[in-house]
């Protein structure tokens, strides 16, 4: 068991481990910016260091920095920041510290939304209809052709986003130019990756999360699905357990699937598979998030 942990995260995710490594007799270090330098989970942890880098969270080389300087044994990055880094897990693992999350290689594996879709199609389950979108210097014709290959409804995702951050719903090709420019330039702000693509809207659809967890030996287990299909601005407002829009067997068999997904990509640690289920009851895969759940509690 660890004697330290460097939690490289703030607010709800950091005052939660904070308490969990209380109650395993963990001592904790917590980061904080000037903003947050009186917040929670900086009074709770064992001790505290101030970010300098403008960068905040997501200053690798500081945070690393930190963990040595303090004898961190690991560093538990909670969501969001430098959760889904790959390059900042290899960093850890070339330091001699732990990178409380999945593996450098499954975070790459499905950091590319399309990418994990692909697979998963090849291996014989359910996907939405999509396509990668041709870039920044692509003319509206490349676009239109795309688009009309994939047909419409359709929203334009960023190859990286999350929480609905970078997508577009387009209901008719004259919107299309339109709302590509706009999910290009969101996602290059905020991901720092322009890369786009389309997805066939599943409409009538139930949006539902399966969470998992893994350890380094095959072994994975489900802990149940949320139900998040109620959104606005493409922003989950309410979660629910168990999903009120599944019968027991559909719910049986949702699990199923999600934990055959997780092994087929070699998933450790904790990290959630994201479906569409349409009015035919069909389980239609979107993504694995490699990381805690910003809802886990739920």
């Amino acid at each position: 068991m660890f004697k330290k942990i460097l939690i490289a995260n703030r607010g709800e995710i950091a005052t939660r481990i904070i308490r969990t490594c209380r109650e395993m007799g963990i001592l904790t270090v917590a980061l904080y910016t000037n903003a947050d330098r009186d917040s929670l989970h900086v009074r709770l942890a064992d001790e505290a260091h101030q970010l300098q880098s403008p960068l905040r969270y997501g200053a690798a080389d500081e945070v690393l920095a930190i963990a040595k300087k303090t004898g961190a044994e690991a560093i538990h990055p909670g969501y969001g920041f430098l959760a889904e880094e790959a390059r900042f897990a290899e960093r850890c693992a070339a330091e001699g510290i732990v990178f409380i999350g999945p593996p450098p290689a499954v975070i790459r594996a499905v950091r590319s939304k399309l990418e994990a879709m692909e697979a998963v199609k090849r291996a014989g389950y359910c996907v939405p209809l999509c396509a990668e979108l041709p870039g920044a210097d692509a003319d509206e014709a490349q676009l239109q052709r795309v688009a009309g290959e994939v047909g419409y409804p359709l929203v334009v995702k960023s190859a990286r986003g999350g929480r609905g951050r970078g997508a577009r719903v387009v209901m008719h090709p004259d919107k299309l130019a339109e709302s590509v420019r706009a999910a290009r330039y969101e996602a290059e702000m905020i991901y720092g990756d322009g890369n786009l693509y389309v997805e066939r809207v599943v409409a009538p659809s139930h949006y539902l999360v399966v969470q998992v967890l893994a350890d380094a030996h095959g072994n994975i287990v489900h802990l149940g699905e949320r139900e998040g299909s109620l959104m606005r601005h493409n922003q989950k407002l309410i979660e629910e357990s168990p999903a009120p829009s599944l019968d027991d067997d559909q719910r049986a068999a949702l699990w199923n699937i999600a934990v055959d997904i997780a092994r087929m990509f070699n998933f450790q640690n904790t990290g959630a598979v994201e479906f569409l289920v349409d009015s035919a009851g069909n389980f239609h895969f979107t993504e694995v998030k490699a990381r805690i759940q910003i809802e886990h509690g739920v």
